[in-house]
């Protein structure tokens, strides 16, 4: 998997304004969110799925079949690339 800005998406629409470059000012990275659950995340620190994560909150969710992620929190959000 691989995230980039929302900005870069195709068909981006130029009315969105909140959020849009999230993983450039790095509040979006690949990692898993159970390591945000110390220290019970020992068990799963082997996991290989990397999943966007927000920095200051942990687990996002994918909020449209096209791949635009974001955190229920603080609305960071990237793009999930496919192809």
């Amino acid at each position: 998997m691989k995230i980039v800005d929302i900005k870069e998406m195709p068909r981006f629409n130029a009315m969105v304004k909140d959020n849009i470059d999230s993983v450039s000012r790095g509040d979006v990275f690949l990692g898993n969110p159970i390591d945000f659950l110390e220290p019970y995340a020992g068990a799963f620190r082997n996991a290989t799925k990397l999943y966007p994560c927000c920095t200051k909150h942990g687990a996002m969710n994918q909020v449209s079949k096209d791949g635009i992620w974001r955190c229920i929190m603080c609305g960071a959000g990237c793009y999930e690339v496919t192809s």
